[in-house]
């Protein structure tokens, strides 16, 4: 996600207002970049604790991942573990790396049920994941849980059909429906993150929102889609 589309990072901002009211409970990273600006470079990141591989990917057979994987560590600490994605988790070869130690993986390929939820360019409605969260998180009692949730609608191209109807902007870029559903993404986390408290899980649980990547509009010549 763009920081600058964010009204966390940038007062100006369109999108994420929600989460302005949250920022007394909440530490906000200011200096985050992506030195490899696709999603499948920043999980690997995110999973192992590691700089990213730079090579792509789809050309990884026979590498194998010298680390254990958040997921393999608290599988072992007795934690519940789960993977969510709304899109497709063997694009890039990514399952390779993000399966390991995840008790269930949900993706595209997969999840039960998801036929009710409107499919986008890159995967489901992300209300999907958020219900599949609250529904996991019921299951659980006390049991301490990991769960990794990805989200695929800000994704080029900016599909908003399932959005209800915004402002008619002159864009040509694509800015302002990639704003649209970053707002939508937002408004999910925040939904979430509120059911939660009610329920008093949020009191005991660190919640993570990570931006990916970036998202370029033209600022540099012929720059658009993944930045850094």
């Amino acid at each position: 996600t763009r920081a600058s589309s964010l009204a966390l990072y940038n007062a100006a901002a369109p999108a994420g207002r929600g989460l302005l009211r949250l920022q007394d409970e909440a530490v906000v990273f200011e200096h985050m970049y992506a030195p490899v600006p696709t999603s499948a470079h920043a999980l690997f990141s995110i999973l192992y604790g590691v700089y990213p591989y730079l090579g792509p990917f789809w050309t990884s057979s026979g590498k194998a991942v010298v680390a254990d994987s958040m997921a393999q560590f608290f599988g072992r600490a007795g934690y519940a573990t789960q993977f969510y994605i709304t899109g497709d988790l063997d694009y890039d070869n990514v399952r390779s790396f993000a399966a390991p130690g995840f008790q269930r993986v949900l993706d595209s390929n997969n999840w039960p049920g998801q036929e009710a939820y409107t499919m986008l360019p890159w995967g489901r409605d992300d209300r999907l994941l958020i219900e599949q969260i609250k529904q996991f998180i019921t299951t659980t009692g006390q049991r301490p849980f990991f769960v990794v949730g990805m989200t695929s609608n800000p994704h080029h191209p900016y599909a908003v059909d399932h959005l209800p109807p915004g402002p008619e902007v002159a864009d040509d870029t694509g800015r302002s429906a990639y704003e649209r559903l970053v707002e939508y993404d937002v408004g999910l986390v925040i939904e979430l993150y509120d059911w939660m408290k009610q329920r008093g899980v949020a009191e005991r649980t660190l919640v993570l929102v990570l931006g990916d990547h970036g998202e370029a509009f033209g600022e540099h010549a012929g720059d658009f889609g993944h930045g850094t």
